[in-house]
């Protein structure tokens, strides 16, 4: 048991398994734009232009930043030492 939890951790730690994620909830969001729109029309009355400005424009944005830089935060730098 222990050791499928280590693996299952370092599967999950894998950046490659992370950018595949972000680009499943990137095409998820693209193509469930309009149904997101429309319930926060429902739930909170927001306008159209406004879900689009505020909510989906920007989520789809930071995932496009996010998925284009991943691999160079994820590259491991030297930290001098404290004294």
């Amino acid at each position: 048991m222990l050791n499928q939890f280590s693996q299952d951790m370092n599967f999950k730690n894998d950046i490659g398994f992370r950018k595949q994620t972000l680009i499943k909830l990137l095409n998820c969001v693209q193509q469930n734009e309009h149904e997101i729109i429309n319930a926060l029309y429902l739930d909170f009355k927001k306008p159209e232009f406004e879900a689009v400005a505020t909510e989906t424009s920007y989520v789809i944005s930071e995932l496009h930043h996010t998925i284009k830089n991943i691999n160079k935060w994820a590259k491991p730098t030297m930290v001098l030492p404290s004294l």
